[in-house]
């Protein structure tokens, strides 16, 4: 009889992949090592895309002198790896799973934009810049259990039941990008 696998939504979900994991040279472990996954970055990911699709025209065309064939080649194998780990790496987002990464985003951003101060404060000078540096970086926006194992799965360590305003926007950013929204956390400063 073939196995049925569950869909248990977000608990699935691998944000990071092999792309962004390295060896711990201490415990041996892989480890994720940056903060954003490498499928975040669209920009770079087209880059490496083109560079690829303009190495292979060059190839095509015999633009390549012989001396230079073979380092171009290499670089242009170097560039297919780069990609193929990144596409590795993309996670597949059941429609369970989205409907749960959507449900976190929606309420992580609300308490995101309650935690700014408005575009009109700024824009007089109002805020206190410690207030801000606080909220930045001291634990103060509150996770509900969805938000912590999210929060868990993007390598961010909540303190108690609480993350600093800076790593609930990259939740939050991370969690855009994997629904194809926009990821700018100012949509969110109120008026």
């Amino acid at each position: 009889m073939p196995e049925v696998k569950v869909d248990n939504g977000i608990e699935d979900v691998e944000f990071f992949g092999t792309a962004d994991k390295r060896i711990n040279p201490e415990t041996g472990e892989k480890q994720i090592m940056s903060e954003y996954p490498v499928w975040y970055f669209e920009n770079q990911i087209t880059d490496v895309k083109n560079q690829i699709k303009k190495m292979e025209f060059q190839l095509e065309r015999g633009e390549i002198p012989n001396l230079g064939l073979a380092a171009h080649k290499a670089e242009l194998s170097k560039l297919r790896d780069i990609d193929r780990k990144i596409e590795e790496s993309t996670p597949v987002i059941s429609n369970a799973a989205k409907d749960d990464i959507a449900k976190v985003h929606k309420s992580l951003g609300k308490k995101i934009s309650e935690s700014m101060f408005t575009r009109s404060e700024e824009m007089k000078g109002l805020p206190d810049a410690h207030e801000e540096y606080k909220r930045q970086f001291e634990p103060c926006i509150e996770l509900d259990d969805k938000m912590i194992l999210i929060a868990r799965k993007l390598n961010i360590k909540p303190r108690g039941n609480k993350v600093s305003r800076n790593e609930a926007s990259r939740i939050w950013k991370i969690l855009s990008r994997s629904l194809g929204e926009n990821s700018d956390t100012e949509y969110l400063r109120k008026g």
